[in-house]
């Protein structure tokens, strides 16, 4: 958005993807236009106010999302960068037009800037459509404030004020700047001059020739101009003229950019022949009257160069330096060009300043010597400078010790000899250097100061402060040579001696050994001893680890006595013996587990200040094991014992022995498991727990509700001895072994396994079509639906609540092709028996979530729900789905159905996230197939399944038998208990039992299988007669649904021929 006087205008960028069939615009908030460009200006708004416009793109199918909020505050614009310069009766003025209405505005019903109002001291002064003016209405003398602002039409106002500037109108003096009348050639390089198309040029005028012209500073310089003998043939374009101080007095070299300010350009500058033609400068120099000036001009390239332009000169060596191009603007080229004799002639319009006479400057205004060796000279320089317009002139008179003479240039000769008394005369713009030579012929200090006379009326005397010393040099003496000392190791002594200095020049000095050593240190190690002044040096000994004997160093002594730099001293140390010492630990301990042995390393407890082998010794232990390598011990358990002993422990240097006694503990620390967790699950419970350190850790032995369970060697364990519906506590110990032992117990768990079962919900087999809304339909970019599944169901497919929902899924017979991102899942209770109605989001649940679901094909896609749905057994349950925005829409994304009345409620979009959106949409019959995982359910009831239902034994011989098997399965969830009978000729056995074993082979036997448990039976015929044994073998149970099973049996004995 981008605003100005009663207009605001707004652009935009089309979408990428669709073309819309225009766009709305809206105004803080509000709906404003309707327009099918990309671009729209409100002419309905007024200055001042701040307005917030968004835009949105309106298609066949409905409106985008907003775009960006944008603000804009339409108001009026002042001038900026208002400058005034005072002339002689004028003041000039000039500005920078107001942002107003561009190109593109100008058909906004002529609203464009109509001119300017220009105020004088608060008050209106004149309207103009330009951006400068001359006020002639002026007094020299006085001081006007000036601003100005911006006029407007249809509608009309006008801007704030601009900036305020200042102006002084003066009288103006005009000084001519060089006395030739010579006139430059056509050809020649000169400010105005088109030989070459572009022309960069520079010329210095010198303080005494501004001065010489009756020009003195510091005062403005406002007007500038050369004399133009013949014009160019075209005007200069972007003609510029810029100036600066400088110490150089001539052009010999290009004087640089640096500091160059601009007081004058144009776009084009015609100049005005056969006079001096004046420039005002936009920008006064304020010439500091002490500098010479550059005046440096340049101008752009012009259409067509010739040979023309030029102006008058006078002749002086590197007058005039430029450079010139046909094909290059040169106005920033400060290298290279030509140099010629042609300065060009200057006048230049200034305020007149009277001249100041002469002016003295001294520098610097103090000078110490320091310290001088007496008969001896030194020299520093001071310098006068002559800074007024007028020659100035005086004498220097120097205190005693002192003298002054000039100082000679290079190559120059001596100027006069050394004197107390010098004069001086120096032009103006000069300076002239002088030596101060001091001459001490005493110890003493000489102060004073030069005294500087001359005829600067107000500075007539100036006084240089003065300072010096004489001095003699250092001189050293000691007073002994030699130092000693007789100690043991570890003891400290000391021995000192004076270093004296009889000179009046501080002694500096430094202490060194020679060798360096240890065991010695000199303090102070270095200093000054003042003239005739003292120092007492002291040294320390201090023998560590020395093998007793005598050490010999030197101690050398260094200074600036410029006769005796260096003096040796010796340094001796005898070192006596000394014996050792033991300071073991009061206590040691360790654990048999985690550390079976303890190695302690003795040497931080034992101690010899002689640099002696020392060894251990030992006593007093019965039960700990003590073995040492040099002095380290190591500690071990006899026999696994644990307990305390006082242990006694010995050092010998080879001459005297010491003594200590350690208490040494052995403990058995058995750490129990931590972090038992009991996950229950169907007819099992799954515990796992954090091991503790496994030092001597054999295994862990389960309690459960406080009987041993079992031994296991890992972390975890199933059990699955386990009823469903019944809560069972456990805790666990940890096993030692090396001594054996068991822990506490761990923190105790619960747990109650539950069954788990899978019911579907929905016997269609047919899919929906890739157009159709289901849960994962992307016809359009995002859906949201939803279904009810009725108590009634879940009844009808043996699901009893209250019970937790632990993971669903739909039958996914084709996958969308992309994606579905902020997948949700959300569930709630309902006593709507369908979708016939938008079931609201009140009470709703997110069940799951997913930053992104890729629903994989050819079955029911189970999610494990992030929250279980905990269904109360009563009411009917709603499944509600949503996804946000896919990339791009497809038809694709299919699931299986059953068909509902008002099965599923769905809506989608393209353009907006449908996820919360509970109202509008469509109803289908076409209601998804869903599997749920249930856990916590009632346990199914046992169920009996017989294979086989008939036997055939076929004929046996009398005496003889024959087995055949049949099987006994239980697919409910609770015990089967039961019996089997069978009738005459024929018994059962449970497979793995003999049946020659009386007391197991019998006509009745009961079972109990557990759920989901099967178990083998053998039925043995055994017939006693040669008849037909046709009957069966019935089962009786606690199945409900089947109580009695039979199985159909035939068979015959026989007797065999006989011959006779």
């Amino acid at each position: 958005a981008t605003s100005t006087h009663g207009s605001v205008t707004l652009t935009w960028e089309a979408p990428e993807a669709m073309t819309p069939n225009n766009y709305k615009v809206y105004r803080n908030s509000s709906y404003l236009a309707t327009t099918a460009n990309l671009t729209y200006t409100d002419l309905n708004v007024t200055d001042g106010v701040t307005y917030s416009y968004y835009v949105v793109a309106s298609y066949t199918d409905g409106d985008s999302e907003p775009s960006n909020t944008v603000s804009a505050t339409p108001n009026t614009f002042p001038p900026t960068n208002l400058t005034a310069v005072g002339g002689d009766t004028v003041v000039n003025l000039g500005w920078t037009a107001a942002g107003g209405r561009g190109a593109e505005e100008e058909s906004l019903d002529g609203r464009n800037i109509s001119g300017y109002r220009i105020y004088r001291d608060g008050s209106s002064l004149t309207t103009v459509t330009g951006t400068s003016y001359a006020d002639h209405n002026v007094v020299n003398g006085t001081t006007y404030s000036y601003w100005v602002t911006t006029l407007y039409s249809n509608p009309s106002g006008e801007s704030a004020a601009s900036n305020t500037a200042e102006a002084t109108p003066l009288a103006m003096a005009y000084a001519v700047i060089g006395s030739g009348t010579g006139t430059t050639s056509t050809t020649e390089g000169c400010p105005i001059n088109i030989y070459k198309k572009s022309l960069h040029g520079q010329s210095v005028y010198t303080a005494a020739e501004l001065n010489a012209a009756g020009l003195y500073g510091p005062t403005d310089i406002t007007q500038l101009g050369f004399y133009v003998a013949t014009a160019p043939a075209l005007a200069l374009p972007n003609f510029r003229m810029r100036m600066k101080h400088t110490t150089a007095t001539d052009v010999t070299n290009w004087i640089s950019a640096d500091g160059l300010t601009t007081v004058y350009s144009s776009t084009s500058y015609m100049p005005v022949t056969g006079d001096w033609d004046m420039l005002i400068l936009s920008t006064p120099f304020a010439w500091n009257g002490i500098d010479n000036i550059v005046i440096d001009t340049d101008f752009d390239r012009v259409a067509t160069e010739s040979a023309t332009g030029t102006v008058h000169y006078t002749n002086m060596a590197n007058g005039y330096r430029y450079g010139r191009s046909t094909y290059s603007d040169m106005g920033e080229t400060f290298t290279g060009g030509l140099v010629s004799v042609y300065r060009p002639d200057v006048k230049l319009g200034f305020v007149y300043v009277e001249p100041a006479g002469p002016e003295i400057a001294v520098d610097p205004l103090s000078l110490n010597f320091g310290e001088v060796q007496v008969g001896q000279t030194s020299v520093k320089q001071f310098t006068i400078y002559s800074n007024g317009d007028e020659t100035l002139s005086g004498s220097i008179t120097t205190p005693s010790g002192y003298t002054v003479s000039t100082a000679r240039g290079k190559g120059q000769k001596n100027l006069g000899a050394s004197r107390n008394t010098l004069s001086f005369s120096l032009p103006v713009g000069t300076h002239q250097t002088y030596n101060l030579s001091f001459n001490p012929t005493a110890v003493a200090t000489y102060s004073g100061n030069v005294t500087i006379t001359s005829n600067d009326i107000d500075e007539s005397t100036v006084l240089i402060a003065v300072t010096g010393t004489g001095y003699t040099p250092a001189n050293i003496s000691l007073s002994n040579n030699s130092l000693s000392a007789t100690l043991v190791n570890g003891a400290q002594g000391t021995d000192s001696f004076t270093i004296s200095n009889s000179g009046s020049q501080g002694l500096s000095f430094n202490l060194a050994e020679s060798p360096s050593v240890a065991w010695f240190s000199a303090t102070p190690s270095s200093g000054t001893v003042s003239g005739d002044g003292n120092q007492l040096v002291t040294g320390t000994f201090f023998p560590e680890g020395l093998v007793p004997g005598t050490y010999n160093t030197t101690l050398l002594v260094n200074s600036n006595d410029p006769d005796s730099p260096q003096l040796p001293m010796s340094v001796q140390l005898v070192v006596q013996n000394s014996s050792p010492t033991i300071n073991a630990p009061e206590s040691l301990i360790f654990d048999i587990y985690a550390d079976t042995s303890l190695i302690e390393d003795f040497s931080p407890y034992v101690d010899d200040l002689d640099p002696q082998t020392l060894t251990l010794g030992y006593s007093g232990n019965s039960n700990i094991l003590v073995s040492i390598d040099g002095l380290t011990v190591t500690f071990s358990s006899l026999n696994y014992w644990t307990g305390t002993e006082e242990i006694t422990f010995s050092v010998y240097d080879g001459t005297a022995y010491a003594y200590d006694t350690v208490s040494v503990t052995i403990t058995q620390i058995m750490y129990p498991p931590t972090n038992l967790i009991a996950q229950a699950g169907n007819r099992v419970v799954n515990l796992s727990w954090t091991a503790p350190d496994p030092a001597g850790v054999s295994g862990y032995r389960i309690y459960r509700d406080g009987q041993v369970l079992t031994d296991v060697f890992g972390t975890t364990y199933s059990d699955a001895s386990v009823s469903n519906g019944v809560t069972y506590q456990y805790y666990v110990t940890t096993l030692y072994a090396n001594p054996a032992g068991e822990s506490a117990a761990s923190n105790t768990a619960e747990a109650t396994p539950m069954a788990i079962i899978n019911v579907t919900l929905g016997d269609g087999t047919s899919a929906t079509n890739t157009n159709e809304g289901c849960p994962i339909n992307i016809f359009r970019r995002s859906l949201h639906g939803q279904s009810v599944y009725t108590a009634a169901e879940l009844n009808a497919a043996g699901v009893y609540g209250p019970v937790e929902i632990t993971a669903l899924g739909f039958y996914v017979n084709s996958a969308p092709n992309q994606a579905l991102p902020s997948f949700v899942v959300r569930m709630k209770h309902t006593t709507a028996a369908n979708v016939a109605d938008w079931q609201t989001s009140t009470d709703m649940v997110t069940v799951y979530s997913a930053t992104s679901y890729m629903p994989t094909p050819g079955g029911y896609d189970m999610l494990t729900l992030d929250t279980p749905f905990t269904w109360n057994g009563t009411d009917n349950i709603v499944i509600d789905t949503a996804f946000n925005r896919v990339g791009s829409r497809n038809s694709s994304g299919t699931v299986r159905y059953t068909e509902t009345a008002s099965g599923y409620r769905y809506t989608r979009s393209d353009y907006f996230n449908q996820t919360n959106t509970f109202y509008g949409g469509s109803v289908s019959i076409y209601r998804p197939n869903v599997q749920l995982t249930i856990y916590g359910g009632e346990p199914a009831p046992p169920e009996i399944t017989v294979d086989l239902l008939a036997l055939d034994f076929g004929a046996v011989k009398v005496g003889n038998s024959v087995v055949r098997q049949f099987t006994i399965a239980n697919s409910g969830e609770e015990d089967l208990i039961g019996s089997i009978t069978t009738p005459a000729g024929y018994s059962v056995v449970e497979q793995g039992r003999n049946s020659t074993d009386t007391e197991i082979l019998r006509n009745t036997l009961e079972f109990n299988l557990a759920g989901g448990t099967n178990a083998v039976y053998q039925l043995t015929f055994q017939p006693l007669e040669a008849i037909s044994y046709n009957g069966n073998v019935v089962i009786s149970s606690n199945d409900e649904d089947e109580p009695t099973v039979n199985i159909a049996l035939t068979g015959s004995g026989y007797i065999p021929p006989t011959v006779s």
